[in-house]
């Protein structure tokens, strides 16, 4: 059906991917991002990931409502491919702990509902 509507309708895709780093148990950095596909992906299909509880308002474009929603789009793709780095630095007087988060770009679209919006995550075919 996924496709079906892509190739009919031609829906948006769009990619996310996001860094966050925390020093001593803060966040000090965070960058959520979100912009269009250059491409459009094949070899393979969108499978659901989840759905955000928020109508879209009518003068509001799709990126706008998607930059508005970002920490709940980051929540959506949370168990997806990521990197953790952890750095430990101990001085005589002094401890201090960093992490390092990186989500991967994840390919996406959307389908929107009376009241949520559906996100669906490109999904490579397995070989």
């Amino acid at each position: 059906m996924i496709l079906f509507l892509k190739f009919t309708f031609s829906l948006d895709e769009f990619v996310f991917w996001a860094n966050v780093n925390v020093k001593n148990n803060v966040i000090s950095s965070q960058n959520l991002n979100i912009s269009r596909s250059m491409i459009s992906r094949s070899g393979g299909e969108f499978t659901y990931q989840c759905e955000i509880d928020s109508k879209k308002h009518d003068d509001m474009d799709i990126l706008r409502y998607l930059n508005f929603h970002k920490d709940l789009l980051f929540d959506c793709f949370t168990n997806e491919r990521v990197s953790v780095r952890s750095e430990l630095l101990k001085t005589t007087t002094n401890v201090s702990n960093s992490i390092y988060l990186t989500l991967y770009p994840i390919y996406f679209t959307i389908d929107f509902k009376q009241n949520s919006v559906v996100i669906y995550k490109f999904q490579k075919r397995q070989k």
